[in-house]
């Protein structure tokens, strides 16, 4: 909180309160994978400023006088409004879903840039266009960055571009840590957002299975190890689909383990990077409730372990697993193996999972708000009159 001295239009002074909630971190089910975007997620990538700066930015290095594609136009076509910005001559935007396609075609012809913005509604995998192209610019990443299927669905694109390594952004490097998240950090619940998109992935999906989660408002406090690559996709390059690499985790102070956190670092280009764990974006941190129970660790303590990605069943979206073993010093060797899978059959298979779907329901946190009237009562056991605040106002962050 922070109270300012104020003047009302007759000239008396009076005490504002300005007040930030504290944010305790939010579960969210990871959307990328099953396309069940709608006008709230969309609306979040379009207005996260952050973001769209850092592609702005990059795209005026790059896009003057150029053709370019874009993968994925979402109802704006945004990234292709971005490029016309930056200078671009043209803009072929591919856009798989019907419904999104008529949204972002009414939105170019409503800003009169139907002649710079040719929307084409098909899947990259099979489209044609009548020439090559200088440049790829997509946004299909996901909080794991190939999550959405962006490793196939760019080397299909691949033949449509004058030369193949001309993709923006550059690279995905997904990174992984050993983090704390006891319970009294969460509550095992959503809020209604978050209720929303996993009933939608359910339905979608046809059946209830313990799907990827991401973390909202996660401290980068409760990471406790080194942090290592989970994944990496170089976009200039052909990429691989599939893949085995090892990892070494150590731990850099005392507390308990619970399991792994895993963000994206998207590079638009070599010096513009989206750190998903040093800043709020849309995208947000994965977390992997690895261990069934809160493993005492301390430095000295490593993990040592397997990341594996291979295509789920739908020959699109990686799936993941982890398997490896946590070295603690003079005491036990304790092995694990996670999976992160797509639309496997998996449904509270840990005790995280029974937890969270107690019941066999999606449980909604109650919000409370910041109530003046307590605050007041409560304040006035320990000041004065004369400095409590008359005026309250809730602020998402403190300038």
């Amino acid at each position: 909180a922070a109270v300012l001295i104020k003047r009302n239009s007759t000239g008396d002074n009076y005490l504002a309160a300005y007040l930030q909630s504290y944010k305790t971190p939010k579960l969210r089910a990871s959307i990328s994978e099953y396309f069940v975007y709608d006008d709230l997620a969309y609306h979040a990538l379009i207005t996260d400023t952050k973001r769209n700066n850092r592609y702005k930015e990059v795209f005026k290095r790059y896009l003057k006088n150029k053709i370019v594609l874009d993968i994925g136009s979402g109802p704006e076509a945004i990234l292709s409004q971005f490029c016309i910005e930056a200078g671009a001559d043209k803009v072929y935007s591919i856009e798989i879903s019907k419904e999104v396609y008529e949204k972002a075609k009414k939105h170019i012809e409503k800003k009169g840039l139907s002649d710079k913005i040719i929307l084409i509604n098909d899947d990259i995998t099979k489209v044609a266009l009548p020439e090559k192209v200088d440049y790829c610019v997509s946004e299909i990443v996901g909080p794991i960055g190939g999550s959405e299927g962006a490793a196939k669905l760019i080397n299909a694109s691949r033949k449509l571009l004058k030369s193949p390594q001309n993709m923006l952004p550059k690279r995905s490097i997904t990174k992984v840590a050993g983090v704390c998240f006891p319970e009294n950090l969460h509550d095992y619940k959503f809020d209604t957002i978050g209720k929303h998109y996993v009933e939608k992935i359910f339905d979608k999906v046809g059946y209830k299975f313990d799907l990827r989660l991401c973390v909202e408002d996660f401290s980068s406090d409760n990471v406790i190890t080194t942090d290592a690559v989970f994944e990496d996709l170089d976009f200039t390059q052909p990429l691989d689909l599939e893949g085995d690499h090892d990892i070494r985790l150590e731990f850099t102070k005392s507390s308990q383990i619970t399991g792994f956190l895993v963000w994206l670092n998207l590079l638009i280009d070599e010096d513009i990077c989206i750190d998903t764990l040093s800043e709020k974006y849309s995208w947000l941190p994965v977390y992997l409730p690895v261990f069934k129970n809160e493993i005492k660790v301390k430095p000295g303590d490593y993990i040592e372990a397997t990341v594996s990605r291979r295509l789920s069943d739908n020959d699109l979206n990686p799936d993941f697993t982890v398997r490896g073993s946590l070295f603690r010093k003079h005491r036990e060797k304790i092995d694990f193996k996670y999976k992160s899978v797509n639309h496997e059959k998996l449904y509270r298979h840990n005790s995280f999972y029974k937890k969270l779907f107690e019941h066999d329901t999606v449980q909604v946190s109650e919000q409370v708000p910041i109530n003046p009237a307590q605050l007041t009562q409560y304040l006035k056991q320990y000041l004065p009159e004369y400095m409590i605040p008359s005026v309250w106002v809730e602020l998402d962050a403190i300038p």
